[in-house]
C-alpha cells in the first residue's frame, strides 16, 4: 500500500479531524499576525505541524497522543 501524498488529509479519522482543523486555523491566524522578522520561525512551525498532520493522516501517531492532541485542540477552541 502506498502512503498518502504529502498534504493529503483525507485519511485523518473523523474523531481526529478537530486536531487538524484547529491546528491549521490557528497557524493561519498566527501567520497573518506575525511580523516579517519571524517568517522563518513561522515556516518552521508550519513544517512541523504538517509533519504531525501527515502522521495523523497515515495513522502513525501513537494512540496515547491522540487524547492529548484532542485536549490541546479543545483548549485552543475555548481560548479563541
Amino acid at each position: 500500500m502506498t502512503p498518502p501524498a504529502a498534504g493529503d488529509r483525507s485519511h485523518i479519522p473523523d474523531a481526529q479531524r478537530p486536531i487538524a482543523n484547529v491546528l491549521g486555523a490557528t497557524l493561519a491566524r498566527i501567520k497573518q499576525a506575525a511580523p516579517t522578522a519571524q517568517k522563518r520561525m513561522m515556516e518552521d512551525a508550519e513544517r512541523r505541524i504538517n509533519v504531525l498532520l501527515d502522521h495523523l493522516n497515515c495513522g502513525t501517531v501513537d494512540a496515547r497522543m491522540i487524547p492529548l492532541l484532542l485536549n490541546l485542540a479543545q483548549g485552543q477552541c475555548a481560548r479563541a
